[in-house]
């Protein structure tokens, strides 16, 4: 389980650097989103250490899901606020270019977390054990991964500028 894993997060790391590369061709562009799925990541995996300790079952095979979730959408909610912030650079300081960006994308990032979290956390009625585990642990990770992505991104947005884009 653990080569898998580690084969599943190599390749998914790579995958994301590659698209955010194509995207963006910019790599302080690239690097804001790895940054917070990073942090994302590490602090979701520490919050299902705390809850094991404390009793709650986790899969053996749940740390393969978190990889593949938390890279996945952690990219598709920095890209959504990066693509708005360099539309509002246009328009705005940078300063205030973070402000708009994230005061216009933050209810649709929200809103689609909470549909995610809302289906993963109904997985808590399966029958499967397995199944009961997982929903509501990766549910946890989709929270942490927007609390990430409305926090640190803006903030790595604010520290950027314009040099993001270079």
């Amino acid at each position: 389980i653990q080569d898998g894993t580690d084969r599943t997060t190599m390749v998914t790391i790579l995958l994301v650097v590659v698209v955010l590369l194509a995207i963006y061709r910019a790599p302080l562009a690239a690097l804001a989103p790895l940054m917070t799925i990073g942090a994302a990541f590490l602090v979701a995996r520490g919050v299902l250490g705390f809850l094991a300790q404390g009793g709650w079952q986790l899969s053996s095979v749940l740390d393969s899901f978190i990889v593949v979730l938390v890279f996945g959408v952690g990219t598709d909610y920095t890209i959504f606020l990066i693509s708005r912030f360099r539309e509002e650079l246009g328009r705005h300081g940078h300063e205030d270019a973070v402000r708009v960006t994230v005061g216009r994308i933050s209810a649709v990032i929200t809103a689609s977390a909470a549909t995610v979290i809302v289906g993963l956390t109904s997985m808590v009625a399966a029958r499967f054990g397995m199944i009961q585990t997982t929903g509501p642990a990766l549910a946890i990770v989709i929270f942490i991964t927007l609390l990430a992505g409305l926090t640190l991104t803006p903030s790595l947005l604010a520290i950027f500028g314009r040099r993001l884009f270079w």
